[in-house]
């Protein structure tokens, strides 16, 4: 049974749990009153401000802050801050009149519970309040755009995988560690490259798709598959340049149809590409060609090409069919094969087959009849007899014939009969899913449902009204009775017993006709159940969450009855887990009397201590980063890469008087650049102005080990004014002195931009060149060279020089 809550008992406490304001200079402290049954303090109540009470002395120390005036108007508040003390003036109470000395405010110190900005890895926490940056850096909180991924690697025969990890970029924090996993097993592939025309193919070569090395068959020898041959160059027809003249000569190029490489060749003057101009065959309605010769270059024809007469048909090959449309018939020209003299064919057998040249004439198909394959989803097919020859036969599709086939449906009842229609049955048929037209299903009409006599809506005896019966699943009226106004029939309500569960009701009057009530029944509520004195027995015991049930025998109804018993609720025991390197730590609480448990209070996980063991890489063999977490034992292992290329940004050099210190690039087995003074240092050997050469010593250091020497020379610069004078079969050249130079390469070609020869060397700065063809115009260039104990260096070429010869 549900027990009324009371009303509280208030009553005046003068504690701190119910202080509303605090006493002042010139009032006392006043409380809200608090319930002495439930100890709640009236301050949430609707009427809080009238459930109040003062109480004790007041507080000379306490002044009211819009009493306080200062003493010197011109005084001001200097306000705390987060890192220095403020001050307030003296002052004084207009309430109490009471001189309050100035004094000094502590310091409000940093938002430390609540910053603008929380701490990370690389920036401080900064204050909500003066917003400067405060405290120390968290080395467990990492910015965003600072963690970066570590690719995932796949294995391969050659290399082990990695799988994802993560760092921070900003603290070098490893947060998701890459594990290291094994390499895989080669995977062979079948190598099939075709020849080229300069390089040799293979046949069914099987070979490691990741590292190429060949498969070993059962003898242990490499499956190296069996080479084809290269197919060599399929040349073009000579191309000449523009403005090219056979009169003049020159350069002229042919270029391979397969692979596009080209050849040149020089073609002295007045000399022709001759190319052959074929015989060309005469045809029985074509003229032919005697052979020829023509240039390839200019066109020029060589020797001309003369015209043979056509030697026209000569019909009298086999016979030929020109198809069955025709019913005609051709014959074989015995010089060319071509098809000609079109005769009509005979067919005396009237077998629809010519009797000459044996072709299927065209049968006669003319009346079609319907096979009866035809079904209400696909169309039938229909067949004709040849009208000639009474054999060949003839099937077609019998278009639209599945419109006439019969449906084979299959039949079901709608259930959609009324009183007075009957039901309908509806097919789909089982071939192609058409739906039939609804069918009458006779008999099913359900007819009337009659209810019995029931009075008009609101009938009364003394005014009268109709009787009616009605359908009770149309709402048809069937039968109707008019009733004459009469007094009322008033009979006794009988008064019903109350139970334990069911309400009672006491004796009425009622009209038994139209139901007037004249004496109202009342209603005696249920009494319920009582237990004997057995009292009750726990037949379902509570849970945590879950009631519980009691059963009793009631003395009243002589009925079993159970009543709920409340939850006992949890019971929950603590135990707390300490953080790991990976998992974080927390409080959990598991209950005693159910098991359940739930977690709270987290801790953050410590992450690893790791010990970095660094094993180099050199430049034949990976390096390796291991890091050994020292609480967990963990491992991680990163792969330095080994060095791929070491080279000079410039290994030639031209002299300018300068220093040169050319810059060292180098490169990991993965493209990565190695940084100078992190990865590796460089030293120069002295001098580096002179002509000469030059050492470079690179030595790898960090995370890489050994040492690598460079060469470069520093060589003469070009000889400047270079100055050709053409004589008669010869040209005198004359050119500036290179400093650091002490020889002359002199060289000469044809054409400006290649195909240079050496003329000779010489210590001067002028020389002549000889046995040069009169009328032809040459080039020169020249190069100064330094010869020293350890070789000779050679300059840059000079510009070029043209002279035509005289």
């Amino acid at each position: 049974n549900v027990i009324p809550k009371t009303a509280h008992s208030w009553v005046e406490v003068a504690t701190e749990a119910y202080l509303k304001t605090p006493a002042t200079c010139q009032e006392q402290a006043v409380y809200y009153k608090s319930c002495s049954v439930c100890k709640l303090s009236a301050k949430n109540e609707t009427n809080a401000n009238e459930l109040t009470f003062k109480s004790g002395a007041v507080n000379p120390d306490n002044h009211p802050a819009d009493k306080l005036e200062n003493v010197d108007p011109n005084a001001t508040v200097v306000p705390a801050t987060c890192t220095a003390a403020g001050t307030t003036p003296e002052q004084k109470c207009k309430a109490c009149q009471a001189t309050i000395a100035s004094k000094i405010t502590p310091a409000l110190g940093h938002t430390e519970d609540a910053p603008e900005k929380a701490a990370t890895c690389e920036s401080k926490a900064v204050c909500a309040r003066c917003h400067q940056e405060f405290g120390a850096y968290d080395p467990d909180s990492h910015p965003a755009n600072k963690i970066k991924i570590d690719a995932a690697r796949e294995a391969t025969c050659s290399q082990t995988s990695l799988t994802e990890g993560k760092h921070c970029e900003a603290c070098g924090t490893t947060i998701v560690a890459q594990v290291e996993g094994a390499k895989k097993d080669h995977e062979y592939v079948t190598v099939n490259e075709p020849a080229t025309c300069e390089k040799d193919g293979v046949q069914g070569r099987v070979e490691c798709k990741f590292c190429h090395a060949a498969k070993l068959d059962d003898a242990g020898n490499p499956i190296e598959g069996t080479v084809l041959p290269k197919a060599g160059h399929t040349w073009g027809d000579w191309e000449k340049p523009e403005g090219y003249d056979c009169t003049v000569g020159g350069t002229i190029k042919h270029t391979c149809s397969v692979c596009k490489k080209s050849e040149t060749k020089t073609m002295a003057a007045n000399s022709h590409e001759a190319v052959t101009d074929k015989r060309v065959e005469p045809t029985c309605t074509k003229t032919g060609l005697t052979e020829g010769q023509h240039c390839a270059l200019c066109g020029k024809v060589l020797q001309k090409q003369e015209e043979i007469a056509a030697s026209g048909h000569t019909f009298t090959g086999e016979a030929k069919p020109n198809g069955t449309e025709k019913g005609t018939h051709s014959y074989k020209c015995i010089n060319c094969d071509e098809i000609g003299n079109e005769t009509s064919c005979v067919d005396e057998n009237h077998d629809c087959v010519c009797d000459i040249c044996k072709q299927q004439l065209q049968h006669k198909f003319e009346v079609y009849t319907p096979n009866g394959d035809a079904t209400c989803q696909k169309d039938g097919t229909k067949t004709a007899t040849c009208s000639v020859c009474g054999v060949a036969k003839d099937t077609q599709p019998d278009v639209d014939s599945h419109l006439k086939a019969a449906h084979k449906y299959k039949y079901v009842y709608q259930d959609d009969a009324t009183c007075l229609k009957n039901g309908h049955e509806i097919g789909t048929c089982e071939l192609c899913g058409a739906v039939s037209d609804p069918i009458e299903k006779e008999g099913t009409a359900l007819g009337h449902k009659e209810t019995d006599w029931r009075l008009s809506p609101n009938f009364d005896c003394e005014v009268g009204g109709y009787r009616e019966k009605v359908c009770e699943r149309c709402g048809e009226q069937l039968a109707r009775e008019e009733i004459e106004s009469k007094p009322h029939n008033v009979v006794v309500a009988p008064a019903v017993a109350v139970t334990c569960e069911e309400d009672g009701k006491t004796e009425g009057t009622v009209c038994s006709v139209c139901g007037k009530v004249y004496i109202p029944q009342e209603i005696i509520p249920k009494l319920g159940h009582k237990a004997d004195e057995k009292g009750f027995t726990l037949v379902k015991e509570p849970g945590c969450e879950e009631a519980g049930l009691e059963e009793a025998f009631c003395v009243n109804c002589q009925k079993t009855f159970t009543r709920e018993v409340a939850a006992i609720g949890h019971d929950y025991t603590a135990k707390v887990v300490a953080p790991t390197c990976t998992e974080k730590g927390y409080t959990l609480h598991t209950c005693k009397n159910c098991g359940g448990t739930y977690t709270d209070t987290p801790v953050k996980k410590t992450g690893h201590t790791w010990k970095l063991t660094v094993k180099p890489a050199t430049r034949k063999k990976d390096g390796k980063r291991i890091y050994d977490c020292t609480v967990c034992k963990a491992r991680v292992v990163k792969v330095i890469n080994k060095i791929d290329s070491v080279k000079l940004a410039e290994t030639k050099i031209v002299k300018d008087g300068k220093k040169h210190n050319p810059a060292v690039i180098v490169k990991d087995s993965a493209g990565k650049k190695l940084k100078k003074g992190k990865d590796y240092t460089v030293k120069y050997t002295g001098g580096r102005k002179a002509i000469g050469s030059y050492t470079v010593t690179v030595t790898f250091i960090g995370r890489y080990s050994g040492t690598k020497d460079l060469k470069f020379h520093i060589i003469p610069a070009a000889p400047k004014a270079v100055k050709a004078t053409a004589a008669k079969g010869s040209v005198a050249l004359k050119w500036s002195k290179v400093s650091g130079g002490d020889r002359y390469i002199v060289y000469y070609s044809t054409k400006q931009d290649s195909g240079y020869k050496k003329v000779g060397t010489t210590a001067n700065t002028n020389t002549t060149v000889k046995n040069l063809k009169s009328g032809k115009t040459y080039y020169f260039k020249v190069k100064a060279v330094r010869v020293l104990e350890k070789g000779n260096f050679n300059g840059v070429a000079s510009a070029a020089a043209k002279a035509t010869v005289k």
